[in-house]
């Protein structure tokens, strides 16, 4: 039963000025700025940023030449206050229209510039009366779904079968047919997609045996009821049924373990002292070189502990990472320039950096499964005030 069908909606008259002054905080529009945002790492790139935008150079240009951490969108658009970062939106609601600032925020240094400054707007009767109308249909929501499920169940406990509730409150029944048990429904209507995206419906319907009406359950689009009317019991497919999925899953596993063995053949060729160069042509691959790096840069689509792990190895010592699509990177080191025995304090800083926040990355996964580990989180950083 959807929920526009449930909820009454309020309608005011021009008398009614009370429900507009209880929500006119509500209603009014707060100043909003056009924020344009470039982030870096580092306080000497920010620096270059902004003497060349003070010298009259463009601001998604610079953004792009000097390879800002957002260069692809240098913007934070049309923000209000409270869309930001505390420390954010203090800067950013500081500064005058065209004004310019070199900031530190959380673990980035920002350049913010003000293209537009949109004045704060209170709101008249007239124009938010619609929003109050939908604003007081809300709050009448809880009332109306308590009314709406206690009236089904009991016509459900009286004794009614679901064509007769169906009926009673004017809504179609709908099949849905292969239902499993922790697997999201796909090819379902559209009056039941928002429903059916989540296993909540699914581990409804394994709550009741064959022939049986749960009782009323709410959802994001309104309120459940179901009767299993069939139940087909866990049973092994037979071999025609999943012959190409077995035969699509043995061609990837298949195709892994080769590429696996090819990369652990070369590599114990160079344990035996041969070299990468020798071992690769004598199976067919070329063999890239990168430009020298730092072990706070990366290359070849390697994650920065990756290459953390690459400084650590020993001379002339192979790894091997493993990567997405049968994929394999077998690195060593072709030269070391620069080298010093004892790291420096700013490599030091940037391992103990890369520790906490391994270590809160880990805090943060294992708080998320024990609380939220069924519920999608977005989260806007950018707004928030961080570069990654």
């Amino acid at each position: 039963i959807n929920l526009k069908s449930i909820i009454p909606s309020t309608k005011l008259d021009n008398t009614q000025l009370t429900n507009f002054d209880e929500h006119k905080k509500e209603l009014d529009k707060p100043e909003r700025r056009d924020v344009l945002q470039m982030v870096f790492l580092n306080k000497e790139d920010a620096a270059k940023a902004f003497d060349k935008l003070n010298s009259g150079e463009d601001f998604n240009e610079v953004a792009k030449e000097l390879e800002a951490e957002n260069a692809d969108n240098p913007t934070l658009g049309v923000v209000s206050y409270d869309e930001l970062a505390e420390s954010l939106a203090d800067e950013a609601f500081g500064l005058k229209k065209d004004e310019m600032k070199l900031v530190e925020i959380a673990d980035s240094w920002q350049v913010i510039k003000i293209s537009e400054i949109i004045p704060a707007q209170e709101a008249t009767f007239e124009e938010a009366k619609q929003d109050i109308e939908a604003i007081l249909t809300e709050e009448n929501l809880y009332d109306a779904l308590r009314d709406a499920r206690a009236d089904i169940d009991d016509a459900i406990s009286s004794g009614k079968t679901l064509n007769d509730v169906a009926k009673e409150f004017s809504v179609d029944i709908m099949s849905v047919t292969g239902v499993k048990e922790a697997v999201v429904l796909e090819n379902v209507s559209e009056a039941l997609k928002g429903i059916a995206k989540s296993v909540d419906f699914n581990e409804m319907v394994f709550s009741y045996g064959l022939n049986e009406i749960s009782s009323t359950e709410e959802f994001d689009d309104g309120i459940v009821v179901v009767e299993v009317t069939d139940i087909i019991d866990a049973h092994l497919p037979e071999i025609g049924e999943v012959k190409d999925e077995i035969i699509s899953i043995w061609n990837v596993q298949e195709k892994n373990a080769v590429a696996k063995e090819i990369a652990e053949n070369i590599v114990i060729d160079i344990q035996e002292g041969g070299d990468i160069t020798t071992a690769s042509k004598a199976r067919g691959l070329e063999v890239f070189i990168s430009e020298p790096i730092s072990r706070n840069e990366t290359f070849a689509g390697l994650s920065k502990y990756d290459v953390a792990d690459l400084f650590l190895a020993n001379s002339n010592e192979a790894k091997i990472y493993e990567m997405s699509g049968n994929r394999f990177i077998i690195a060593v080191e072709a030269d070391t320039i620069n080298f010093v025995d004892e790291l420096n304090e700013e490599d030091l800083k940037e391992i103990n950096k890369e520790a906490e926040s391994s270590i809160l990355s880990d805090m943060t996964k294992s708080m998320l499964d024990a609380y939220a580990k069924d519920l999608k989180i977005e989260i806007d950083y950018k707004k928030a005030g961080f570069s990654e």
